[in-house]
Order: C-alpha cells, then sequence, then structure tokens
C-alpha cells in the first residue's frame, strides 16, 4: 500500500510538471508587447518626470481621452497620463499613485462610474508579470493563484495543440492593435486610434442600479494622504456617451449626489459636462475618437485654467 502512495504521488507530481511546461506557450509574442505591459512605460515616465507634475490617475477613459501634451503646453506643467484599464480595480490605481506620489505634484481623479474596487485578479496578475512592483498594488489570492493556474495550463495546452495540428493558422500578433504595449505615446496617452472609424456599437453598454459607492471610503483615505505627504488631488467626473447617459440619468444624478455630500476631495466639473454624441466615441462608452478627445481636452484646460491649477495660473 505505502509502494503504492509513493508511486501514485511521484506519478502525480510528475504529470503536473507535464501539464505546467505543457501549458508553456512556444513561439508566443514577447510579453512586452502586451497592452497591460504598458504600466512599465507609465510608470517609467512618472519615476523620470521630475515633481512638480500634474498626474491623471483613472481608468481607460484617461488613456483613450485626454491630450497630455496639449494641457502640459497650456497648464505649464509636465504632465503624466496613469490611465490605462478600469478592470485594475481603484484599490490598485490608487496604491499605484501613493507609490510614486511627491511633494507638490497634482492629481486629477477621474474613474469610471462605480469602479471595482478590488477589479479583476487575472488583469491584475497580468498588469504584474513583467512589473514586480504592481504587486504591492493588491492583494494575492491563493484561490485566485490556483484558478489563474489552471485556467494557464488549459489554455496553453490548447494553444500547443492548435499550433501542432494546424501551424498554417497561427498568425503572428501585429503592432498596429491598439490594444497593444506600442499604442501609448510618451506621455501614457493611446493614439492609435485617432484616425481609425469606429466600431459599429459601442461595448459596455448597461443600465446601472443605484448602490452608495464604496470606494468614497478610499478616495477619502487618499485624500488624508494627500494632505500628509503634501501634493493636491482633485476630482473629475469621466465622460460619457449621450445615450447611456439618459439611460443612467437618475442613477447617476444619485451617485453625484453622495460624492458631492460625502467626498473630502474638490470636485472640479459635474457628470453633465463630459456627456458627448455617441457619435465621438470610438468603441466602449469610455472611449473617445480624436474630435471627442479634443474637446475633453479643452475643456479639461479650461477647468484647470478656471481653477487655479498649474503653474501659468
Amino acid at each position: 500500500m505505502k509502494f503504492f502512495l509513493a508511486e501514485f504521488l511521484g506519478f502525480s507530481l510528475l504529470l503536473s510538471v507535464a501539464l505546467y511546461l505543457g501549458s508553456l506557450h512556444y513561439g508566443s509574442p514577447v510579453a512586452s508587447s502586451d497592452f497591460l505591459d504598458a504600466i512599465i512605460d507609465k510608470n517609467a515616465i512618472l519615476d523620470t518626470t521630475p515633481s512638480p507634475r500634474l498626474i491623471f490617475c483613472g481608468g481607460s477613459n484617461l488613456a483613450f481621452g485626454i491630450d497630455s501634451k496639449e494641457i502640459e503646453s497650456k497648464i505649464g506643467m509636465r504632465v503624466v497620463n496613469l490611465g490605462l484599464n478600469g478592470a485594475l480595480g481603484l484599490e490598485f490605481m490608487l496604491n499605484e499613485l501613493r507609490a510614486s506620489v511627491k511633494p507638490n505634484d497634482i492629481v486629477i481623479l477621474s474613474i469610471e462610474y462605480y469602479l471595482g474596487i478590488e477589479g479583476d485578479y487575472k488583469t491584475k496578475k497580468a498588469a504584474s508579470k513583467n512589473f514586480p512592483k504592481a504587486l504591492a498594488f493588491y492583494h494575492q489570492n491563493p484561490y485566485q493563484e490556483i484558478n489563474l493556474f489552471v485556467d494557464n495550463i488549459t489554455n496553453g495546452l490548447k494553444s500547443n495543440v492548435e499550433a501542432i495540428t494546424n501551424p498554417a493558422e497561427i498568425e503572428p500578433n501585429t503592432t498596429d492593435n491598439i490594444y497593444t504595449r506600442k499604442a501609448f505615446n510618451q506621455y501614457g496617452d493611446i493614439v492609435t486610434h485617432l484616425d481609425l472609424a469606429p466600431s459599429a456599437t459601442l461595448a459596455d453598454r448597461s443600465k446601472k442600479t443605484y448602490k452608495h459607492y464604496p470606494g468614497i471610503t478610499l478616495l477619502n483615505q487618499l485624500a488624508d494622504f494627500a494632505h500628509n505627504h503634501h501634493f493636491k488631488v482633485y476630482w473629475l467626473y469621466p465622460n460619457f456617451p449621450q445615450s447611456e447617459y439618459d439611460i443612467n440619468r437618475s442613477v447617476i444624478e444619485k451617485y453625484a449626489s453622495d460624492i458631492s455630500n460625502e467626498l473630502r476631495i474638490p470636485i472640479l466639473n459635474s457628470p453633465q459636462d463630459f456627456v458627448f454624441p455617441d457619435s465621438l466615441f470610438f468603441d466602449t462608452v469610455y472611449h473617445l475618437r480624436r474630435t471627442g478627445r479634443k474637446q475633453r481636452t479643452e475643456m479639461i484646460i479650461s477647468i484647470l485654467q478656471k481653477n487655479h491649477i498649474g503653474a501659468n495660473q
């Protein structure tokens, strides 16, 4: 019986190793081309840009939605756009900010409506794969780690089988896709989509249900952190399509009321200010096309100037 158990355990170990090795993606493009690896470049920009800096923090509404170079020229402060992906979650974004913000910086927070606190674990794991510093931006979850391990084995084996059985059908990733690391410019803005035709329909449409936003607590903790570390932080509502705003108007108004009554961060605009025609959006309800990006940028500059925010004030 003991001999059988030893053999079984040994076989299980060998099988696990074989499955793991089989899950590796041979011939795949290097990870540094992945969209989420842009976090490496954004943090490098942040680390090498002297203070004071104007830092935009949020999800993809910022990645697709501002012209940092234009803001920098009009406001007179170096601009860094940290906006990447809302699936990273609010906690991740604020921890990323805390890790690099310096005295005299100015932070503009612009997060998507009801942005999740914890975010998507797989997305966070992918962002930290080649940027170990990001491991400190979220809590490691053993259960999620097991799920990811199993998924990687399954997906890896499937990919390798397909590569062996249908080698002619495997096409290398192209570099002109907007969801790659190369899509970003030197400020952290996505620019490769600006001259492309929009999608026929916008993704991420939803009918929202009102609930008190728990993220306000984390945001107020950031306000305290800003006070103690001598930098300023402001709140800016994100852009949103007219049709989505009309459907969710009552919920967004209640959300904004909670923000107005409880948030200890100065609020620079109202939700209605950045509601644009659907035709100005690219592929989701938060991604602006060139014209929409230009309009929003001009409005942000005006808001910052009106509130005397920036070196030129």
